[in-house]
């Protein structure tokens, strides 16, 4: 069997992946760290001691959240990790998906006015060399380590490319028109140059995605992620807790489902039985298994 990725949920998470063949990607300003994207943005701008290069960046980085939209779910090699059980899963228990995405070649991305096949990249350098690119699989890197800083000044240099030929006067102008896509791409009428934004927007926008603070580097996170272009359409919704969610569906080959192992629970015949039903039901071959955490809830 090759590698295997997990995928943690509570039971109606479960039924709904294995019965629908599809994963829920969320919008990622939803996920639990509240520092999403912000982490590089904020060691990109220290890292520029010119102010005005400083100034424009600001601008790019408000236009990056405004015009793209990005949607996630998450993975980790590790499928019976105590601190994923409590953190993602119900107390009276949870499973972990095993998926083995050597055979998720493509999704087809689900929005409530379309559907459509994607190709998924494994990993950001394969992304950024195919234009058309709009998901991707890959790890997540934390601001601790020691490629980080490197990554960080490529991503730099490739700032400073994008905001040398914009003026300051047309970011102001951005900014008056709240980063409206159609209101800028009206606003320059060199279409090389707006080209040229917009692809950077799209690149930058899929990069920081990926990286996180060091305080989640126990989770050793893999994304899987959609990025909508501009213009970004319209999701579903859902609810969670007091507030509601955006998200989108991505449906993926059933066979990639290896492995299934059910939490600490103490109705764990319960589990199992209903767990094998549920392969039986949708003709899935995957293996459960019991989590060896011997946590007593």
């Amino acid at each position: 069997m090759n590698e295997l990725f997990y995928h943690y949920t509570d039971v109606n998470g479960l039924i709904s992946i294995l019965s629908n063949e599809e994963l829920w990607l969320s919008g990622i300003d939803f996920m639990n760290d509240h520092t999403e994207g912000k982490v590089v943005f904020d060691k990109i701008f220290n890292s520029i001691e010119n102010p005005t290069t400083q100034y424009k960046l600001g601008h790019l980085f408000n236009l990056c959240i405004n015009q793209n939209r990005i949607f996630a779910t998450s993975f980790t090699k590790n499928g019976d990790q105590l601190s994923q059980w409590r953190g993602y899963c119900p107390s009276d228990g949870g499973y972990s998906i095993g998926f083995n995405f050597d055979k998720i070649e493509e999704l087809e991305i689900i929005k409530p006015t379309s559907q459509k096949k994607f190709k998924v990249f494994k990993t950001v350098q394969d992304f950024l060399k195919n234009t058309p690119g709009q998901v991707v699989f890959d790890a997540c890197t934390y601001s601790h380590e020691e490629n980080f800083e490197g990554q960080v000044q490529i991503l730099s240099d490739f700032v400073n490319e994008a905001v040398n030929d914009v003026s300051e006067d047309q970011f102001e102008a951005m900014k008056e028109l709240n980063y409206n896509f159609l209101a800028i791409m009206g606003l320059f009428n060199d279409q090389k140059k707006t080209k040229k934004i917009l692809d950077f927007i799209f690149r930058i926008s899929n990069i920081v995605a990926l990286y996180k603070d060091s305080s989640f580097y126990e989770e050793n996170e893999y994304r899987l992620m959609y990025i909508d272009k501009p213009l970004p359409s319209k999701p579903f919704i859902r609810g969670k807790s007091t507030y509601p969610i955006a998200y989108i569906k991505a449906q993926f080959n059933k066979e990639a489902v290896e492995e299934i192992i059910i939490g600490p629970t103490k109705f764990e015949e319960l589990a199992w039985k209903g767990l094998y039903d549920i392969l039986n039901s949708y003709n899935l071959k995957a293996e459960i298994k019991y989590s060896k955490i011997p946590f007593r809830n």
